[in-house]
């Protein structure tokens, strides 16, 4: 069995895990125009090829 290592985790990447869980870090983050996001599905980054494909919201407190 070929085992593959987690290329997300595996690199010099600061994925500020001691910040997230804080909701004031995580708004003032994403309130700032140059914030971006991937997100992930069953350990996949769920992106397009689509170019300017967004969601429409840019509110950081939706639910």
């Amino acid at each position: 069995m070929k085992v593959y290592p987690n290329i997300f985790s595996n690199n010099p990447l600061d994925r500020v895990s001691d910040l997230r869980s804080d909701p004031q870090w995580v708004s003032d983050t994403m309130s700032k125009d140059h914030a971006m996001v991937t997100p992930f599905w069953k350990g996949k980054p769920f992106v397009s090829k689509i170019r300017n494909l967004t969601s429409g919201n840019n509110d950081a407190n939706q639910s």
